[in-house]
């Protein structure tokens, strides 16, 4: 006898859906994939790139290289002796991974959506994820922006709460859980499944 598993939820974090799926003002302006590269990596090292905006902008595209790879070494990130072949590197799979996400095609899912914003980011860039979670759909606010909530106290909070929802459903039920659900609802259902 065979058994089967069930995937209870899809877990998101702070996702913006491709371009082609937002709003004309919403679209990123066209900068180049350095930059994105660049600005991404700062924030991942818990640093804020603004300061050095304006000055990587005025560079020549050499010139910008090697500032991001000067500064990212600064940050720890790759190590120095090896600090152009790991950015390289770096570099072509946040390449990859940019045009992939870019170029996805979102269908509808009848599976239950448990999307986390990050506090920072503007709502309606969650909320367009209606339109895709069939199965209903629980925004959960995190502090912070798109990095800074995989930090503490954001980590934390997500984790709770993707533990609250599999401890729910560790019976096996698949209960979708709508985006209508108050918390009130979302704890009776919890402590229906609570041992």
């Amino acid at each position: 006898m065979g058994s089967s598993v069930r995937q209870l939820y899809l877990a998101q974090r702070d996702t913006a859906p491709p371009p082609r799926y937002r709003e004309a003002e919403d679209r990123a302006d066209e900068i180049s994939m350095l930059a994105r590269f660049a600005m991404d990596m700062g924030r991942l090292a818990g640093r804020d790139p603004g300061p050095l905006v304006e000055q990587f902008l005025q560079a020549a595209e050499q010139d910008q290289w090697k500032m991001v790879q000067e500064t990212l070494t600064s940050f720890g990130v790759p190590a120095p002796k090896t600090a152009h072949a790991e950015m390289t590197a770096l570099l072509e799979v946040y390449t990859r991974n940019f045009r992939a996400m870019n170029n996805d095609s979102i269908q509808t899912s009848k599976q239950a959506v448990i999307y986390f914003r990050a506090s920072e980011t503007p709502e309606r860039f969650s909320k367009v994820w209606t339109k895709w979670s069939g199965g209903g759909i629980q925004f959960h606010s995190v502090p912070g922006d798109h990095f800074t909530m995989l930090r503490r106290p954001g980590v934390g909070i997500i984790a709770e709460t993707l533990q609250r929802y599999i401890s729910m459903n560790s019976n096996n039920e698949l209960r979708a859980v709508s985006p209508e659900m108050s918390p009130r609802e979302l704890i009776g259902l919890e402590s229906q499944h609570t041992p």
